[in-house]
Formats: C-alpha cells, structure tokens, sequence
C-alpha cells in the first residue's frame, strides 16, 4: 500500500496534486476498523502520530523529524456496504496550508484588480499598465505551485511513512484502491 503521486509528464515538466489523496475500501466492519485505528494511534513511541476525533484522524510525523514541509495525513473512515471506507488527503500543516490557499487569493484579487486597471486605462487611451498584473500574478501562483511540489518531493518519505502507519494499523489489507490525485 506504498504511497506514490500521480504525475502528467509535459516534457520534463512534472505535475502532480496539490494535496494528493487516496481512496480504498478495507473489508472489515467499521467499528472493527475504527478499533483498530485508535489503538494505533494510542500506542506511544512510534515514527508518528495522531489524534482521532469520531470517524476522522490527523495523522503526523513525529516532532522530532518535523519540517515545514513535512506532511500531514487527514483520514475519514467511513462506512460502506463493503466494509470501510478509507479517504486520505495527505497535505501540508494546515496553518502552512491556509497561507498557500490565501496567497492564491491575494493573487488572484491582484489579477483581477490589475485586468479592470488596465482595461480602464486602455477606454480612456493611456497605457495600459495595470495588465502587467495579468503575468506577474500568473508568474507567482506557478512559483507557489512550484513550491508545493518541491516540498512533496521533500516530504516523500514521510509520506510512505504515514502510509505505512495506516496500513498497519488497519485489520486487514484493503480490497481496492484508487491511486492518489
């Protein structure tokens, strides 16, 4: 159940998901698998760890080998006619998460902000300067999308890491899987 992205070859470009996730069923009732799972994460002195709170669980690498790229494993285990079913989004910490998504944002309002600038500018015949905003916001959001794969790249194998943690903690291998994207 080793983890593994997902990536779209475009030359030498490569892409992947931002939070990449993965979905299975594992062939055990729900409150069996849920036993399971908070009996893992009770147990002290392992290579990570986690809180649960109902159906779902936080999962993250020790604190000892923590980076600001280190991952963060968010995990739904939900019933299913199957068994459970297992959602996985694995991310960054969630505060370094929020910054990301409000960095979009800000790029985006600057986009805008210099298209309708700039489109002014054009109707009353000056220059329209303000659609420089145009590139220079696209420019910084591939950059921030660049980052967020460097720091998967860097973060590999604290992933298989809380990969593995799942795996084991679970009852019985999963009956299906769909891979991460």
């Amino acid at each position: 159940m080793g983890y593994r992205i997902v990536m779209f070859h475009l030359g030498m470009l490569h892409l992947g998901p931002m939070r990449p996730r993965r979905v299975f069923v594992v062939p055990a009732p729900h409150g069996e698998v849920l036993a399971a799972v908070r009996a893992a994460v009770g147990r002290a002195g392992g290579p990570c760890h986690g809180v649960m709170s109902g159906n779902h669980l936080e999962l993250l690498v020790d604190p000892a080998e923590r980076h600001f790229w280190s991952p963060w494993l968010s995990v739904d285990l939900l019933p299913d006619p199957r068994g459970t079913r297992v959602k996985c989004r694995y991310g960054p910490h969630p505060s370094l998460w929020t910054a990301i998504a409000s960095l979009y944002a800000v790029l985006a309002f600057a986009a805008l902000a210099g298209a309708v600038f700039g489109g002014t500018q054009a109707l009353i015949g000056h220059s329209a300067s303000g659609l420089w905003a145009l590139p220079i916001s696209l420019g910084l959001a591939v950059a921030l999308y660049a980052g967020s794969q460097i720091g998967q790249r860097l973060g590999a194998d604290q992933m298989d890491v809380l990969d593995g943690f799942l795996a084991a903690a679970l009852p019985i291998e999963p009956e299906e899987a769909t891979p991460p994207g």
